[in-house]
């Protein structure tokens, strides 16, 4: 069975935003992630974290909850709220234990909690699940968008052939009168009977 160092050495690499008002644990992250050749974005308040947000469209935010400004659950019920971001995954960072901040921070909508001093393999485990999530729900968006295409080629589709079946179609109903006219005209009524029932299969086609 592989150990953690090597399923994490198969991760795909991500963009991830890594957000925090300090500078050491900005680049302690960073370093650690860009040796698994994720690309890394930083921020270093929550408002630049937003505009990072729409600016880079990460896979991943990494954000730290306690900021000066804008702090990190604040930061992350905005993401939430916004179509555009709301399957974002997001990790808080922090320092906090208590369960009542772990708590928090899933109210606010967060995938994920690591808590400070960093420990390498469970942060890159962290990030490997939730880059994963995340690629899983593009995929699944995608293929959305395929069957919401093909149900609208298909839609119109049948209408372009019922458009096209309904003149012809009409037309057949015209000179089946006719025919049942003259059947009525030398009685024959077993045949008139078999056209009638032709008649309406082709009228029921036609509506």
């Amino acid at each position: 069975m592989n150990g953690p160092a090597e399923w994490i050495a198969r991760v795909a690499p991500g963009r991830i935003l890594v957000v925090d008002d300090h500078e050491p644990n900005r680049q302690l992250l960073a370093d650690i992630l860009e040796m698994q050749d994720h690309v890394v974005i930083t921020a270093t308040s929550g408002a630049e974290a937003l505009a990072s947000v729409a600016e880079r469209q990460p896979d991943l935010i990494l954000l730290d909850v306690n900021m000066p400004d804008i702090d990190g659950l604040e930061v992350c019920r905005r993401l939430r709220a916004d179509l555009e971001t709301a399957s974002l995954p997001i990790i808080l960072v922090t320092s906090l234990t208590h369960r009542e901040h772990r708590l928090d921070g899933i109210a606010a909508g967060a995938n994920d909690y690591l808590t400070k001093p960093i420990d390498r393999p469970d942060l890159l485990l962290r990030v490997r699940n939730a880059l994963h999530m995340g690629q899983l729900h593009r995929r699944l968006a995608t293929q959305y968008e395929d069957l919401q295409r093909l149900e609208t080629l298909r839609d119109t589709l049948v209408h372009m052939l019922v458009h096209d079946l309904r003149s012809p179609l009409h037309g057949v109903m015209l000179y089946l009168e006719v025919i049942r006219q003259r059947l009525r005209e030398v009685g024959l009524a077993d045949v008139l009977e078999d056209v009638e029932e032709v008649s309406t299969s082709v009228g029921t086609l036609a509506d």
